[in-house]
């Protein structure tokens, strides 16, 4: 049996405890800065964004044949879409990189590229490929022959029915070819990533430009674009959200 030793002090023992260590407090003041480092960068995405929608919604409105068309009652193209959704994820990257450090650029555009092509453009495109062939076709279906208001909001939406369907069977289709596409080309210029970017439950739910985007594109007649119209410009605000919050480790 070792003997005790009398001369080891009580305070040494106590100090040994976490609580009683300097660097635990530092690691508090860590979480701190990155805590405020969130919600810098975000205020900065959120402005940039905005800046370059609005940029786009002027220019777009400008050059409006329409001249009295409202600011944000204006009936939308699929190029329009894609110029706003555009501009809302430039600007983003632009504010995320600003704002964030320099390891995290290539995250930033990397994310920035998955959106504009994966949830931007390859959605618009196959919407609209699919919604002219229905045009083409001409498919309807057989309306209620009747002059009531009810039996002519429930014919309007069965009028709305098969470009909707088609709508959000091209958006799935989009999406998913668009995330493939995106990872290819992302790996070809950035070099291949530990973990391709799949496609998340947000590219479809959280993300209100595409369900939007669908019913916008889907809406021939031009009725529902005056609720579309008004959202439209800043329902992409999200993906600039996440194109300028997008960090290394998370790609």
């Amino acid at each position: 049996m070792s003997p005790i030793n009398t001369n080891y002090s009580i305070t040494n023992s106590v100090l040994k405890f976490p609580e009683n260590n300097t660097p635990q407090k530092q690691c508090h003041a860590c979480v701190n800065d990155k805590f405020i480092n969130n919600n810098h960068r975000k205020n900065v995405a959120i402005v940039s964004s905005v800046f370059s929608i609005g940029t786009i919604l002027a220019a777009l409105f400008a050059l409006s044949k329409a001249r009295n068309a409202k600011m944000f009652n204006m009936k939308l193209s699929e190029g329009d879409v894609f110029a706003l959704g555009g501009a809302a994820v430039v600007g983003g990257t632009v504010g995320g990189c600003i704002a964030d450090k320099r390891k995290n650029h290539k995250a930033k555009i990397r994310e920035a590229s998955h959106q504009i092509i994966g949830n931007i453009a390859a959605p618009l495109a196959v919407i609209y490929a699919f919604n002219k062939g229905v045009d083409k076709f001409n498919i309807k279906l057989p309306k209620i022959n009747s002059t009531s208001k009810p039996a002519a909001v429930l014919n309007g939406a069965i009028e709305l029915l098969p470009r909707l369907v088609t709508s959000c069977a091209g958006l799935w289709l989009g999406i998913n070819v668009g995330n493939k596409v995106s990872n290819v080309i992302n790996n070809k210029i950035f070099g291949a990533s530990k973990n391709n970017r799949a496609v998340k439950a947000a590219d479809y739910c959280i993300h209100v430009d595409d369900p939007i985007t669908a019913l916008t594109l889907a809406d021939k007649s031009g009725s529902l674009r005056a609720f579309t119209g008004k959202v439209m410009p800043f329902v992409f605000l999200l993906s600039g959200y996440e194109a300028a919050m997008a960090e290394e480790y998370n790609i």
